[in-house]
């Protein structure tokens, strides 16, 4: 870790990224992933368990008596019910059987996203407090469905020529980002002290989130 008062640079946000900015972040995650359990250091505790405790909490309480929510919300986790109940239940499925493959692992960022990206003369990759051991999948679904994802798969293919996808931990780690996004903003508005203002906010990206979902 490297820590600074203050990072010269452009946070990328949600600008989309040029074809060199895609080199250089795939060569970093591809740098990155050339690391596994051999650093010298404990790695214990960044070990990557795929645990899921939110999927539980997210259906019992979209499937319990709701008497307790608000009206608006209740309303709007009830036509997503179904679909959010399957996805709950796959995920938890796919961390079972995550967990018996015993898959390698590999230092990952986990959260590669646009607001941890900024540009200086180079770009760089911030905010490493979510880094793992993990397969590479825990980074590489951040870029799977993106316009530039074959770009972005063939310069990390230099590093990595026998690399392949695997699909359950792409579905897993896909799956368990919208979950846990969902519950979050749920867990928000139904415990967190907020504002008015910070609640409608939460409401209308908690119902982007489930539009997402489908």
């Amino acid at each position: 870790y490297i820590l600074f008062e203050y990072i010269d640079g452009i946070t990328i946000a949600d600008q989309e990224l040029t074809e060199m900015q895609v080199a250089e972040l795939a060569g970093m995650i591809s740098e990155l992933h050339a690391h596994g359990a051999e650093v010298p250091c404990p790695t214990h505790r960044i070990r990557e368990d795929f645990a899921v405790p939110f999927c539980a909490h997210l259906k019992r309480s979209i499937n319990q008596n709701q008497a307790d929510h608000p009206a608006d919300l209740r309303a709007i986790l009830a036509s997503h019910r179904e679909r959010l109940t399957y996805l709950a239940d796959r995920t938890e499925s796919l961390a079972d059987r995550m967990k018996a493959a015993d898959p390698a692992m590999q230092l990952c960022h986990t959260d590669a996203h646009g607001w941890n990206l900024m540009q200086n003369r180079y770009l760089m990759l911030i905010d490493w407090e979510g880094m793992k051991l993990a397969p590479v999948e825990a980074d590489l679904f951040m870029f799977y469905d993106k316009p530039f994802w074959e770009r972005f798969l063939s310069v990390y293919r230099k590093k990595h020529p026998r690399f392949v996808v695997s699909l359950d931990a792409m579905d897993f780690y896909l799956n368990r980002r919208r979950i846990e996004d969902v519950w979050e903003f749920i867990d928000r508005i139904l415990h967190d002290p907020i504002s008015s203002d910070l609640r409608d906010k939460s409401m209308q990206l908690l119902g982007k989130e489930l539009d997402a979902v489908g």
